[in-house]
């Protein structure tokens, strides 16, 4: 008989923000698994405009997390996971210490708002009694730099679900792209918060100066209007254009904020003809992954934590130089550091992509046969059991 490791989960779930979805694709692959019996408790959200949104995912996967038991006690549990902003650092009563917390860093270190209960950083990071699991090597060297062993911090990478993130073929694209209203034009695609760090005041100036050669292109900004305010961000980053830039930029700019099904936000990926990320800082940037599942060209900046799960046949890479701007210094600590990205490079390679055919095609193929199998959540939520119970 298969040994059933008893495993808690403590996080959000029925969210559509970043930590909630990898809780709850890493949660559905555990109930899949023979070997794991599954826990579940529930973590407040951080912000009290965040609620829980019925609907994201299919009504049968939504019923199974809803049906995650409690533990009734924490003695007999072979291992516990949390994943949630701020961290909470403490262990469990997991058998051989096996208490882990999940933790990103974007901007080459850890700042203090990460720790929910407020004692220094390096002291909740070695934490007797917690190990740390992060999801890049990027995110792993700013734990590293924030003071975290590096012996006490395991490396596991994000996924994506190929039920939804996958291929389509020409007519079903050509009919999303009815759907869309982007027949004849050549779509640039962002998914993200619209914070700074994704790079949209970049991407804006980049785009107009991309439309101002190709007036058929059109940029795509799928955001979440309930989790951050993104109209502070992408309206400053237009109204600093010229105003010839800007009557260049709005009638080509489509901006889709409410909340949408993970299945509605793949057929975007499935109908672009690029996706553009130009981003200053990211643990991980998932939706790079779910644009490759889906066979979409990336361009992405370089150096970042992108590298790790890219490849050049699929990912043109933005130049982009290291930089610890006094400001962030001084708000996040020393070691903090962020990605400086070549504007002009990230010109060149927008306007090339919308020529060059054969990138596109290579990376259709390339893209989906390189993160397949390696970065389905099934494939890393095994990654993950392993190391929770031999950890």
């Amino acid at each position: 008989m298969t040994h059933r490791h008893r495993i808690l989960v403590e996080g959000w779930r029925f969210s559509p923000n970043s930590l909630a979805v990898l809780n709850q694709f890493y949660c559905l692959e555990m109930l899949r698994r023979p070997d794991v019996e599954l826990f579940f408790r529930d973590v407040p959200f951080h912000s009290p405009t965040w609620t829980q949104v019925p609907g994201l995912l299919p009504p049968e996967d939504e019923a199974r997390l809803r049906a995650l038991p409690a533990p009734a006690t924490e003695d007999d549990l072979d291992a516990s996971l949390r994943i949630a902003h701020p961290t909470l650092v403490t262990p469990t009563g997991a058998r051989g210490g096996r208490s882990w917390c999940w933790i990103i860093t974007e901007f080459g270190t850890l700042d203090q708002s990460r720790i929910a209960d407020g004692r220094p950083v390096r002291e909740a990071l070695n934490t007797p009694g917690v190990r740390l699991i992060t999801c890049s090597n990027w995110s792993r060297d700013g734990l590293t730099r924030a003071g975290a062993d590096p012996a006490n911090i395991a490396l596991v990478p994000l996924g994506y679900d190929p039920r939804s993130y996958h291929t389509v073929d020409d007519a079903r694209r050509a009919d999303l792209r009815r759907q869309f209203g982007w027949e004849g034009r050549f779509v640039f695609l962002n998914i993200s918060t619209m914070w700074w760090n994704k790079g949209i005041a970049t991407l804006i100036p980049a785009f107009a100066a991309t439309a101002e050669k190709h007036p058929d292109t059109l940029l795509v900004l799928k955001g979440n209007n309930r989790t951050v305010e993104p109209a502070s961000d992408l309206g400053r980053a237009i109204a600093s254009l010229p105003p010839q830039r800007q009557a260049l930029v709005v009638p080509r700019l489509r901006y889709v904020g409410e909340y949408l099904t993970f299945q509605q936000v793949a057929t975007f990926y499935q109908a672009a003809d690029a996706y553009v990320a130009p981003y200053h800082g990211e643990g991980f940037n998932l939706p790079v992954l779910e644009a490759a599942a889906c066979g979409l060209i990336s361009i992405c900046t370089a150096g970042g934590s992108t590298d790790e799960f890219t490849t050049p046949e699929f990912c043109r890479r933005i130049r982009s130089q290291l930089i610890s701007p006094p400001q962030l210094t001084a708000q996040l600590g020393p070691g903090a550091h962020i990605l400086q990205v070549d504007g002009d490079h990230l010109i060149e390679l927008m306007r090339d992509t919308v020529t060059n055919e054969s990138a596109r095609a290579l990376a259709r193929t390339a893209a989906p046969a390189h993160v397949n199998p390696r970065y389905t959540w099934e494939t890393v939520t095994g990654q993950l059991v392993r190391t929770l119970v031999s950890g």
